[in-house]
Order: C-alpha cells, then sequence, then structure tokens
C-alpha cells in the first residue's frame, strides 16, 4: 500500500498555497519515475471521510470500462472504497471537510534486459 495522505479543504491563507515546480534535482533523485510508478501500480483507493459538510464524491470511469459516472454524497467517518485503476474522481465540499486516503498498489512491473 501506499503512505497515507491527509486531505483537508483549502481555507483562508491556504487557498493562495501553489505547488512548487518540479527542478532537475528532483528528476534526478528520481520523484517523477517514483510518482509515475505510484500512477501505474495504483488500484483501489481507500479514503476515510473524517469530515465533511455538503461533500460529494464523482467517480467518472475511464474509457473502454463500460462504468457510468456516478455522485455520491458523503458525510463525516464514511469509507470510499474504489478502483482507481478504472476510475478518477472528484472530491467537492461545501465547506471544511479532513480525509485520509491511502491507494493498494499493484506489485511493480519487473523490467528484465537480455
Amino acid at each position: 500500500r501506499s503512505h497515507c495522505f491527509l486531505r483537508r479543504s483549502a481555507g483562508g491563507e491556504d487557498a493562495s498555497a501553489e505547488q512548487e515546480p518540479l527542478s532537475e534535482a528532483d528528476v534526478e533523485e528520481g520523484k517523477v519515475e517514483e510518482f509515475l510508478h505510484f500512477v501505474r501500480c495504483r488500484r483501489l483507493s481507500v479514503m476515510h471521510i473524517i469530515d465533511c459538510q455538503d461533500g460529494v464524491v464523482e467517480l467518472t470511469p475511464l474509457d473502454g470500462t463500460g462504468f457510468e459516472k456516478i455522485t455520491l454524497p458523503v458525510t463525516a467517518n464514511r469509507l470510499l472504497i474504489f478502483r482507481h485503476d478504472l476510475m478518477h474522481y472528484t472530491f467537492r465540499t461545501g465547506g471544511p471537510s479532513l480525509a485520509m486516503q491511502a491507494w493498494i498498489l499493484s506489485e511493480p512491473l519487473a523490467v528484465e534486459f537480455l
């Protein structure tokens, strides 16, 4: 599984916070490769909604999966598990929110050079 991330709604001073762009050192340290590995290997997303006001999660299937888009209401103390390799999600709230999220990952593909 991945590390656990704490998600909270941005408000006040945090609302204008921006992610710093990647540097050459980030690339050399393998951060880009690490992120691409994460995106390729994530299978299940596990999100524990700790606190949420007027929230929804929209699950949008990838092309070719045969699933339909769905919008789920979320409230405090809920657990949401979905196949992140088959769909994208959007988490929207009407007020303050707090959630913990982690992913169940598949084994990385082994590359063998002959």
